[in-house]
């Protein structure tokens, strides 16, 4: 067997590389930096998920992990913010409708902490009532989804988000 000539630009591993094998490409990114583009636009983002139920846990990490997203996960929201010191995610998605302490309260106590106060956060929830939706974006929300969530509707508004400086 021959072996493989080494890659000479991120642009050769990358065609060689699986889209979802986010820690090899990241390697490979770091071979050689005259391809045009920046590390920083292959950094894993990292993204913590607050919801009681673990259903929609599990769903919503699984989709993350696979479009290249670091997720954590969250079921009690009394510990979310203990989490975010923890973890200092990229984006933060939370459900709204919890017990304890629920989606609004989870917001607003993002907001107090100086260090969190500009990350974004995305409300996810079956309650389609308009005050709700203004609750939540008087308290910091950045963006709000309804149960059960499109795949293609949940990554698009995170890369939305994430991509805003």
């Amino acid at each position: 067997m021959q072996a493989k000539e080494p890659f000479q630009t991120e642009t050769d591993y990358l065609k060689e590389s699986p889209a979802r094998d986010v820690h090899t490409r990241e390697r490979g990114l770091k071979l050689n930096n005259n391809a045009g583009f920046s590390l920083k636009d292959y950094i894993v983002k990292k993204i913590l998920l607050i919801d009681d139920s673990m259903t929609q846990l599990i769903n919503a990490r699984i989709t993350l992990q696979r479009a290249g997203y670091q997720v954590e996960i969250v079921a009690d929201p009394l510990q979310a913010i203990d989490k975010i010191k923890e973890v200092s995610p990229d984006l933060v998605l939370t459900d709204l409708n919890m017990p304890n302490l629920d989606g609004i309260g989870v917001i607003k106590a993002i907001r107090q902490l100086e260090q969190f106060s500009r990350i974004p956060v995305l409300v996810m929830s079956t309650d389609s009532q308009k005050h709700k939706f203004q609750e939540a974006r008087d308290a910091g929300a950045n963006g709000w989804l309804m149960k059960p969530v499109k795949q293609n509707a949940l990554l698009g508004v995170i890369a939305k988000l994430l991509t805003k400086d």
